[in-house]
């Protein structure tokens, strides 16, 4: 697969992967939840929008939202596939920088070398309190898109140090954890 875009648009307002998306990574969504009590969500690298959408089904909250991707397409497909109810902006994440309460990501950090991982989770590139993000871990026999680095909880603390490393889905999959 060569094109974000031609992975995720099949999922794109389709209910079965809504549901399978809302079954497999509800712990991240709960999580966000309750850290964002009724203040400013920033996503960044959102795909089509997987992870807002099932946010606002779990909660009754006003949670402000605000959505990016570097992918054009994806941009489009996430608009697509919200309804353009949230903010969805065209940036890069290694050069945005964000004064949310909350800074997430799901399936993004796996991506990306460890100095690009580190400037994400450094303080000074995000302003936010909390940040939360979902990766895959090592149990998965191979990358899903192709690029995925897939690996366990002493390598995450290793580049990045979060303050905590939650394993869920039977160690299949982890949420790091940074608080300032």
């Amino acid at each position: 697969m060569s094109r974000w875009s031609d992975f995720y648009k099949d999922r794109v307002k389709n209910d079965l992967y809504e549901s399978y998306f809302d079954q497999r990574y509800s712990l991240v969504a709960d999580m966000i939840v309750n850290s964002s009590k009724d203040k400013v969500i920033y996503e960044i690298g959102c795909g089509i929008g997987s992870l807002y959408k099932s946010i606002k089904r779990k909660s009754d909250k006003d949670i402000h939202y605000v959505l990016s991707d570097i992918d054009d397409e994806m941009v489009k497909l996430s608009k697509d596939n919200t309804g353009n109810k949230p903010i969805i902006l065209r940036m890069d994440c290694l050069n945005s920088c964000s004064n949310a309460d909350v800074v997430v990501s799901h399936g993004l950090l796996e991506h990306l070398s460890d100095d690009q991982i580190n400037k994400i989770v450094d303080s000074r590139s995000y302003l936010a309190k909390t940040q939360i993000h979902y990766v895959p871990g090592y149990k998965y026999e191979k990358p899903s898109f192709g690029d995925e680095r897939l690996l366990k909880k002493d390598e995450w603390n290793k580049i990045c140090r979060p303050s905590d490393i939650i394993e869920f889905n039977d160690g299949y999959d982890y949420i790091l954890i940074f608080k300032k």
